[in-house]
């Protein structure tokens, strides 16, 4: 049942759609101002506005369906439904479809009438969405600057330092013992854990990395099966079964097995058949098919740990988020067109210090982050040998991305390539490591982030309102906007002693630290 503080907050849904339009959509520069904002208070947006919004919040749903927080089921009843009627309009005149219904099946949580209790009903269960929707449902409320149209903001690039940081957790990380603590479940910091450890006496014993997971995160799991489908479900965890049986972890070993049998004897039999390597297949084949199989389930573990996968999937919602809003601002544009300009708003450079000496399992997974996502740019040091040099070595920025050529042994030939006058960490390692990206980082602003954070798509969306906090003064005004600070939310799910070393330490990151010299 719905608390009576959810009742307030959800007794508002109704007006998401119409304040997330008025404050997310540019209508300054925009015609549709005046003819479409006159029916933001009636009780529904007008058809074009309805459409567009549908899009954007089908969008943010889906992303929380992609890292499982969400189920199949649970995704249907919060999303529009009947958008791909009208993908045949893209280029539709405006005017002729201001005079045409949007198509569009309102979500109850969205239509007003809907009793508070109806609306807890109808929401998903995990706390992770329902934090996240009431957070956004607030920000909305915010006094934010107007945003402008996407191919007028300016230009930004993400820079995030990473050295030796796990990109996505391995197989030898799922199965190895781990405390809790180490895990750093969540994302949550090791001053939580060692207030958890502390406030409860064996708490901290050391089990697989795999173990702790399908402890803190059940309901997750299961939206990863329902995601993935019965006869992959069933193949996983069958291979995690055998990994952890030859690893003498047969408790472990034995709950993986009933999982994987969930599914039915007759999947499950399918299943442990497919793993088996077929007539000509070689050991390599087979190692690169199991790998394959394992990449879901890995990167499932990741997205709950402290990994550069989770920092960069949560920063590449920007360009998600962009190409979203020029979609809505210029329907008229080819996709082609409309990345071609989302390209030149936005790039993310992780500067990875250390690829030049990464081993095979460390470029493996940065294959995998080109795999994914192909924009990604990463900038690294690359070493020469060069006896005419003091030192013997000649040192090269390098940047390389997703679409560079592939070279033997897993690396990539460079797009760009410059000079250095000597070995550039001097020192100071991460702001030394950013340094040398510096090249490469395109556009007006930057920003910084570690490599174990995160994002979200439907913070993403208002990054048009962020950076017009930077032209909001003028250019010889002291309210000139120089830095801007993006709240962080830090918090452990270990216990009240844990929760109040996290929230220690959001006060420090928000209010103390900002006022430090």
């Amino acid at each position: 049942n719905a608390a009576p503080g959810d009742e307030v907050r959800l007794a508002r849904t109704c007006d998401v759609p119409a304040v997330a339009v008025s404050q997310i959509f540019p209508f300054e520069a925009s015609h549709l101002r005046a003819k479409y904002l006159r029916g933001l208070l009636a009780p529904r947006l007008h058809p074009v506005l309805e459409r567009q919004w549908a899009r954007v919040w089908n969008e943010i749903c889906r992303t929380m369906y992609e890292t499982d927080i969400v189920a199949a089921d649970e995704l249907l009843r919060i999303s529009y439904r009947g958008i791909a009627m009208l993908d045949e309009e893209e280029g539709a005149d405006l005017a002729s479809r201001e005079r045409r219904e949007a198509g569009v099946v309102v979500p109850r949580i969205f239509q007003r009438g809907t009793p508070p209790r109806e609306l807890d009903a109808l929401l998903p269960k995990s706390e992770e969405f329902r934090r996240r929707f009431h957070f956004f449902v607030a920000s909305l409320r915010m006094n934010m600057p107007r945003p402008a149209p996407v191919e007028a903001m300016p230009s930004f690039s993400v820079l995030i330092p990473h050295y030796g940081e796990t990109i996505i957790t391995t197989e030898k990380e799922i199965f190895s013992r781990a405390s809790v603590s180490t895990a750093a479940v969540r994302g949550q910091g090791p001053k939580a854990a060692a207030a958890a450890t502390a406030a409860k006496p064996g708490f901290d014993e050391p089990e697989p990395l795999i173990a702790v997971l399908m402890e803190y995160f059940p309901d997750e799991l299961k939206c990863l099966r329902k995601r993935l489908g019965d006869l992959q479900w069933a193949a996983i965890w069958s291979a995690v079964a055998d990994n952890l049986a030859g690893m003498g972890e047969k408790a472990v070993a034995k709950r993986a097995r009933r999982i994987s049998a969930e599914v039915g004897a007759t999947t499950a039999a399918a299943a442990r058949m497919s793993m088996v390597g077929g007539d000509g297949e070689t050991a390599e084949e087979l190692a690169a098919r199991r790998r394959l199989l394992m990449l879901p389930l890995r990167k499932w573990a990741s997205m709950r740990l402290q990994t550069l996968y989770r920092t960069v999937r949560g920063m590449m919602f920007y360009e998600r988020a962009l190409s979203l809003l020029l979609a809505n601002q210029r329907p008229d544009l080819s996709a082609k067109r409309r990345m071609e300009l989302v390209r030149s708003k936005f790039s993310c450079v992780v500067s990875m210090q250390r690829y030049h000496h990464f081993d095979e399992a460390f470029l493996e997974a940065t294959e995998d982050l080109f795999e994914e996502f192909p924009n990604l740019q990463i900038a690294y040091i690359e070493e020469a040998r060069d006896e005419e040099v003091p030192g013997g070595i000649r040192y090269y920025s390098c940047l390389i991305d997703g679409h560079c050529d592939k070279l033997p042994g897993l690396r990539r030939r460079p797009r760009l390539r410059v000079e250095l006058p000597g070995y550039p960490i001097l020192g100071d390692g991460k702001g030394d490591n950013q340094n040398h990206a510096l090249p490469f980082v395109r556009g007006r602003l930057v920003q910084t982030i570690d490599a174990n954070q995160d994002g979200y798509l439907e913070e993403a969306i208002k990054i048009c309102n962020a950076l017009a906090e930077f032209s909001n003064a003028d250019a010889d005004s002291r309210d000139k906007v120089s830095i801007l600070g993006f709240r962080e939310h830090v918090y452990s799910a270990l216990g009240s002693v844990a929760n109040f070393a996290a929230s220690s330490e959001f006060v420090f990151g928000t209010m103390i630290q900002r006022t430090m010299d």
